[in-house]
Formats: structure tokens, sequence, C-alpha cells
């Protein structure tokens, strides 16, 4: 069970008719269609939040989890992006970071999926708008989300926001502050010491660093539009650097493009060519994956008018390979193989020249993917053995796990199924030792598809049930 609720305040009263109406309402509700939705509105500083809070505490002993969200901590420049909003909660309801769903649409049915046959208590502060609420309410007619605003959501109220699979949310039971006492020193009735919502202290692919980053990204990302807003622009080239490892463990984050946008401008304005480079490097990524080829083109145009003018130094010459790589990603999610070959050759050959084993490994191990799209099985075989060994000699478990598995693909082509066994046997154990469902899924496909080659239907069959499993548990099926 998932509890994400702050410590209980020292006093906290007057509040015993709102209280009685709200689980007054939970025992009469019968488990529609749709969930519970339990306003609370009112001026800041009379207890809604702490309130809602309060009702949430009472009501998790006959709940499978207690949420809560802060829409304010997701307001960029005063707009909400519901999409991170959903991201969190499935983060929190144990969906891996690399199986949330890119695009908004299809984010929300992974989260009805997920919350489908969940009985939960949400809640949700600082909300503004009916329609910011109707996006995060559970698929489940047994579960209550608990709203805290500062002025009456109209839509909610009469009942015209619709919910998943329903026609409209219950308004009619909203408990509504009055008067209430401060805690810990806040108008508002909250604890001064509050859990990070949505960071959950979870098994995974996420490292205690990582999972600390995710759990701060709204004091670095305000710290980045900050430092714009007051030209420090070195710093907000510092600042990126940590907004982009965030961006590699979480790829459907959408906020970070504005933040990678300011970096670009900053860049420019410093007229720093290596800073240009890289930012426009940083932007294009997140461009490319939300679908927006033609802009990342642009930035990445721009990367490239820059590296003409840079030096001959090691930094400049791996920020050279980099750049170039990110052109053959590019080529790549554009279906077009035989350009992304030659720009992970060329890239391959920088690193080798600066020698650069870690750079030159990685570039191997993409040329050897680029191969094997284009049919080459022989050349991509040479090329990822040649990656996994020097991923498995550089103690690079991730990728010795990722070539392992690329080049168990390949081999299984080329009919050397033992071969290939071993190699997938070895990332299924890597993938679990790792936490990452959303890799062991996939060697797992891997796996059902070699046993159905060799005429091992029970074992492929296997095979399929436990990826389709994983995906059901992550809100994918």
């Amino acid at each position: 069970m998932r509890v994400e609720l702050p410590p209980e305040p020292m006093h906290f009263v007057n509040r015993e008719v709102e209280k009685a109406r709200a689980f007054h309402a939970v025992e009469e509700w019968q488990g529609r269609s749709r969930p519970l939705v339990l306003s609370l509105s009112g001026p800041g500083g009379l207890g809604k939040t702490e309130l809602a809070f309060l009702i949430a505490r009472k009501l998790r002993e006959d709940f499978s989890d207690v949420l809560s969200v802060d829409l304010d901590d997701f307001r960029a420049g005063g707009e909400l992006d519901p999409g991170e909003v959903l991201a969190q909660l499935l983060l929190s309801l144990d969906v891996e970071p690399e199986a949330l769903e890119r695009q908004f649409k299809a984010r929300c049915r992974q989260y009805w999926n997920v919350t489908s046959d969940r009985r939960l208590v949400v809640v949700v502060d600082n909300a503004r708008y009916a329609s910011e609420i109707v996006p995060l309410l559970p698929a489940s007619g047994n579960s209550v989300v608990i709203v805290a605003s500062h002025g009456p959501l109209y839509d909610l109220e009469d009942g015209a926001a619709g919910g998943p699979g329903g026609d409209g949310t219950a308004g009619a039971d909203r408990p509504g502050p009055s008067a209430g006492h401060r805690s810990g020193g806040r108008a508002d009735g909250r604890a001064d010491v509050r859990r990070p919502a949505g960071c959950p202290a979870r098994r995974g692919p996420l490292g205690p660093a990582a999972r600390w980053l995710y759990a701060e990204r709204h004091v670095l990302f305000a710290c980045v539009r900050l430092a714009h807003g007051r030209g420090l622009d070195a710093e907000i080239v510092a600042l990126c650097e940590p907004v982009w490892t965030y961006a590699m463990d979480h790829p459907h984050a959408s906020d970070v493009t504005e933040l990678f946008r300011l970096g670009v401008t900053s860049a420019l304005r410093s007229g720093n060519t290596s800073w240009i480079a890289r930012m426009r490097c940083q932007l294009a990524r997140p461009l490319w994956e939300s679908g927006k080829l033609i802009d990342a083109g642009r930035e990445l145009d721009g990367a490239f008018a820059a590296l003409d003018l840079l030096g001959d130094s090691v930094p400049e010459n791996k920020l050279r390979a980099s750049t170039i790589e990110f052109r053959g990603m590019l080529s790549s999610a554009r279906g077009d193989w035989n350009a992304a070959a030659a720009d992970f050759t060329s890239s391959r050959e920088v690193h080798l020249a600066i020698d650069n084993a870690y750079g030159a490994m990685l570039q191997t191990y993409r040329l050897g993917e680029a191969n094997a799209k284009l049919g080459d099985l022989d050349e991509a075989a040479r090329l990822l053995t040649e990656a996994h060994d020097a991923a498995v000699a550089q103690h690079r478990a991730r990728l010795s796990a990722r070539t392992g598995f690329a080049l168990g693909g390949v081999l299984r082509r080329l009919g050397r199924t033992d071969e290939a066994r071993v190699l997938y046997e070895r990332s299924l154990d890597g993938a679990r030792q790792r936490g990452s469902g959303f890799d062991e899924a996939r060697v797992l496909d891997a796996l059902a598809e070699l046993a159905g080659t060799e005429g091992a239907g029970a074992a492929a069959g296997e095979h399929r049930a436990a990826a389709e499993a994983i995906r059901r548990r992550n809100g994918l099926l």
C-alpha cells in the first residue's frame, strides 16, 4: 500500500460538520462507473489542504493506495501540464519510467488501465478549473478524488465534467472548510515536513540519486527559469546538464523542452559556440521523441553550424562526435538507416581518434544496430560482438545487457539460436537485477519468438504470458 500524505498536524479543529458530510458521501457512494469527487473550495489559509489530507487519512484503511498531487508544482508559466501530472500518478502506481506513454491521450488510457481495478484515494491540491481534474480521475468507481481549490469548480459541482467511462463526476456532497487553526506555522494547515509526492522509494532501474533528482526536479526547473530571467547564461547551461540526466531517465517529460529552449536562447545570447552546439543537441532529442522531426532537424543544423567554429581540443572533438551521433539518431527516427550508419561511422572515427573508449563502444553498438536494420547481418554481428565485448570490459552493466540483446537478435536471424539463447538469458537476468520490467518484457518477447521457431510452443506461451503480465501491470494492455 502506498500512502503519500504528510505527517498529521498537532492541532486541527472545527471541521466536524465537513468531515461528517465527506464520510457520509463515501459511505453512500455505490461504486458506479466513475469515482466520487469531494470538492473543498475556499480562500487560501482556511485549511482546505489539511482537511483533504485528514479525510484521506481516515479513508486509507479501506483503500489500496492514497496518492496526492499539488497541481501548482506542474504549472510552467501558469499553465498546467496534465501529462506530467499523469506521469507522477502513474509512477506512484509503480509504472516504470520507460513504460510511460509519450502522447497525452495514450497516457490517459494507460492511467485508466492501471486504475480500472483499484480502490484509490487521490488528493488533488490547488486546482483552478474542472478541466484540470478530469484527466486525473481514476477509472474505478470505487475510488475517491478529493479536490482542494480556491474557488468553486462549477463543472464538477454541476456534474458536467466527464470522467473515464462515465458521464460526469459526483459533486452532490461537497464539504467546504470554514475556519481552521494553523499547524506547523502554515496558514493553510499543512505540516512543515511533507514527503515529496510522486517520488516513491521504489524498486527499479532508477538509483537513489535519480530518485532524488526526480523529487527535486521542480526546484531544478525553477532555477533554470530564474537564471534565464536574470541573464545568468553560464549557470543555465550548467543547470541543463542535470535536466538532461532527468530527461534520459524520464523520456516522457514534456517540460524539459521548454527548459532546453531557454538553454539555447542563453547559449546564443552568450555567443559561446560549444554551448550553442550542446544546447541545440539537447533540445533536438525531446523534439524528435515527441514527433517534431523537422524542428529537431533545424536545431541540429544550428548545432553543426556552431561546430565549424570549434577548435581541435579533446573536449571540442567529443562535442563534435556527439553532435554527429545526434544527427544519426534523428536519421534513425526518420527511418533513414543509411544516413544513420554513415553518421555513426563518422562519430566512431572521431572517438577512436581521441581515444575515447566509451564513445567508440557506443557508436559501434549504434552502427551494429543500423547494419541490422539494413539487412547486413554478418557485419551487424561483427560490430555488435565488438560492442558487447567492450561494454563488458568497461563494466557497463546496462549497455552490456543491451548490446547482448541486440547481438542475440542478429544471431537468431542468422540461425545461430543456441548463441542467441545464451545472450537473451543473460539480458533477462540483467533486466531482472535492475528491476527493469520494460527490458524484461522485451527479452521475454524475444525468447518467445525463439522458442516458437524451435517448436517449443509451451515455452513460447509461458514467455508471452509473462511479458503480457508486465505490460498489463504498467497499463499498456
